[in-house]
């Protein structure tokens, strides 16, 4: 029908996105449930199945996804957090009526339930019980905070109709939650991702490999341009997209997260200068220099300052041509995000465009090339690799060597966490790192990278050593609180320290904002960890005069 050129087109109906029409009809039938249309839509859009349809039963469900919507209302990425959400919590429901005389989430919350909610998840989590291990033990972790919440929200229902006996049996349940959750499932739980993810951290992807990856990537990139411009098409923009997240992702040392929700708007307001606003410390020598000669665009990092993606010459060219023909390839007007999706209102995800080309690009270890490990071991690497010859001879000056660079696949050794899993540095290509620049000696942050570990991007409060910065100077991990520092942390959150409360993310991050120049060198975690310091020292004052 939506095909049909005799259709007559319904100005309300939505232009994107598949309809999911039995979720829907499904919540028409039920009626008033009890929430917002916001929230409504976010159900509309699961597929209509047993576990969508729990959802929709469950009034305490409902309630639980209500309360996320109300949190994450503003942020259309959270959508799909929302619903994976409501699914964990209903699929934990469905096990329970398989395997327990359990029959709905309410029910849960009564201490004698306590053993049929235990047993529910470890099914659920795949527990084997002859070697005590979680094949998910990341879902087991998540169901044991979802529970509470549900608890609560089950707590205040009671309340708030009358039923006393049900409001203490969920304060009841709670307290043995409290007591036993941790033996029979977070312990475990925990200890299995801690194994799973030193399994995974010995796997170290290898330099030929990620030389692959780049070729291919820059293979790719052209191909697709190319093809989008000759024969504009859903599939050719697609391949475009894809390509040129994946390579901004690498070049940049960016979160995919942070690079794929860059939004239009953001983009169309791009800038090149060398003045650097708020800029985060984490930045290395080599960006802040960069910025200089690439146009970038300024994003919030996940500590809460601004970080700069940069877009060489050959990147914006190719968002450009994405950007004139998204509405021709099927990009809804409303669609906010530069990399956003033909007929979708999201954003093409950085980590699936990663790994759908590591798995065309002929690795030898694939497993190892994910997003994470790429940027933990070889950021600068791919950052001089992916500079052309004009551009490495306008950042570094005419001493350099980058064709040797790029083809012999030389780099220093700390590049990686194991000796034998890189070839030795060329002298040509170490040349790299010692290059003249201005008439100075520029000299990157690896220093510091080898002594602490790599930074990639993860905002971490790390030093920012100047061009001319002294090669034996180093950096002593725990900074003192400056007076201005405090006073500026103090204007902003004594109600919490007063109020003996340990502030949130968000509450620190506007601090920063608040105070951007006294605090330039502190994280959101720095912020958090002085106030709850602050806060220990007036306990224990107060406890000393108490006694």
């Amino acid at each position: 029908m939506r095909k049909c050129p005799e259709k007559v087109k319904d100005e309300n109906e939505s232009e994107f996105g598949r309809k999911r029409i039995a979720s829907r009809c499904a919540l028409e039938i039920f009626g008033d449930l009890g929430i917002s249309d916001g929230f409504k839509n976010i159900v509309c859009e699961m597929i209509y199945d047993d576990v969508t349809k729990t959802v929709i039963d469950d009034q305490v469900i409902l309630q639980f996804g209500e309360q996320m919507f109300n949190q994450y209302a503003s942020d259309v990425r959270k959508h799909d957090y929302i619903r994976q959400n409501l699914r964990q919590l209903a699929r934990l429901v469905l096990e329970a009526q398989k395997t327990t005389p359990l029959k709905n989430l309410e029910e849960f919350f009564y201490p004698s339930s306590f053993r049929h909610v235990v047993s529910a998840v470890k099914v659920l989590a795949g527990y084997d019980l002859e070697n005590k291990t979680f094949s998910i033990p990341s879902l087991a972790i998540k169901l044991g905070y979802h529970l509470q919440k549900a608890c609560s929200i089950v707590e205040a229902n009671a309340v708030k109709s009358g039923d006393t006996s049900l409001a203490e049996s969920a304060k009841n349940f709670l307290v043995v939650y409290q007591k036993k959750w941790n033996r029979l499932i977070s312990s475990g739980a925990l200890t299995n991702l801690r194994e799973i993810k030193k399994t995974s951290d010995r796997n170290v992807p290898i330099a030929q490999d990620v030389k692959l990856l780049n070729s291919h990537l820059d293979t790719v990139h052209r191909l697709a341009e190319n093809k989008l411009g000759e024969n504009p098409s859903a599939e050719n923009y697609a391949c475009l997209a894809k390509v040129i997240l994946a390579r901004t992702i690498v070049f940049n040392r960016r979160k995919p997260g942070e690079v794929s929700s860059i939004q239009l708007k953001t983009f169309m307001s791009r800038k090149k200068s060398n003045v650097l606003d708020d800029m985060d410390v984490s930045v290395t020598d080599l960006e802040r220099t960069m910025c200089g000669f690439f146009t970038r665009v300024d994003i919030k990092g996940s500590c809460g300052r601004m970080v700069p993606v940069l877009l060489k010459p050959s990147f914006v060219s190719a968002m450009e041509l994405l950007v004139k023909l998204r509405e021709t390839c099927g990009v809804p007007q409303k669609n906010p995000f530069l990399f956003g999706r033909p007929c979708a209102l999201s954003a093409y995800k950085g980590s699936e465009s990663i790994h759908h080309f590591v798995k065309e690009c002929g690795a030898k270890n694939p497993e190892a090339l994910t997003s994470r490990k790429i940027l933990k071991h070889y950021p600068k690497m791919l950052q001089l690799m992916n500079l052309d010859d004009d551009e490495a001879k306008l950042i570094f000056g005419r001493r350099y060597q980058m064709k040797s660079y790029r083809h012999n696949g030389g780099m220093q050794q700390e590049e990686m966490d194991s000796e034998e899993r890189l070839q030795p540095e060329t002298e040509q290509a170490a040349s790299w790192y010692h290059t003249e620049l201005s008439g100075t000696s520029y000299q990157q942050a690896n220093d510091y990278q080898q002594e602490h570990g790599s930074t990639t991007g993860n905002c971490k409060s790390v030093p920012t050593k100047s061009v001319n910065s002294d090669k034996g100077s180093q950096y002593k991990g725990k900074q003192k609180w400056e007076e201005a520092e405090v006073r500026a942390v103090e204007r902003h959150m004594m109600r919490f320290i007063e109020g003996h409360k340990v502030p949130q993310k968000n509450d620190c991050i506007q601090c920063l904002e608040a105070e951007a120049k006294a605090l330039k060198t502190r994280s959101w975690k720095g912020v958090k960890d002085y106030v709850r310091n602050r806060i220990t020292a007036l306990k224990r004052q107060s406890g000393t005069s108490r006694a």
